[in-house]
């Protein structure tokens, strides 16, 4: 199967495990944005790099580099923290979430539920990666 993996950004380190795990299951990831990219600002984004020219630019590339990984993917696995301080302004994983609810893709939670639609009935929700290790089947 073919997933892309949403999180924070901040979290790309410990996905990388994660893809790792997938990936010597047989399945592919499609997220790119693991690899990370020296140009990706990851303070200040808010209010400094959304109101430059070129940080605009960068960050519509990496918007439209994020959604054709979704696009190639047949499955999304959100990873979510519920209520996270300071944080609020960082949201893309939600937006891809909704992309791939909109494409009638596989739906998978890892973490408590953010919004009303990790509620959706063809979500599967997870507590945490354990969880998910145990119980995922693949196609439900």
């Amino acid at each position: 199967m073919k997933l892309y993996l949403a999180a924070r950004y901040d979290r790309r380190e410990e996905l990388l495990q994660y893809r790792d795990w997938l990936e010597r299951g047989g399945h592919s990831v499609t997220s790119r944005w693991l690899e990370g990219n020296p140009h990706y600002p990851t303070t200040g984004f808010q209010s400094d790099y959304l109101q430059d020219a070129s940080g605009v630019v960068a960050a519509g590339k990496f918007a439209m580099d994020d959604l054709n990984d979704v696009i190639r993917a047949q499955g999304i696995i959100a990873f979510t923290d519920g209520t996270v301080v300071g944080m609020s302004w960082r949201g893309g994983r939600h937006v891809e979430f909704g992309y791939a609810i909109g494409r009638g893709m596989s739906l998978y939670v890892v973490g408590p539920r953010e919004h009303i639609f990790h509620c959706l009935p063809n979500v599967s929700c997870y507590q945490d990666w354990n969880d998910f290790v145990r119980r995922w089947r693949p196609w439900s």
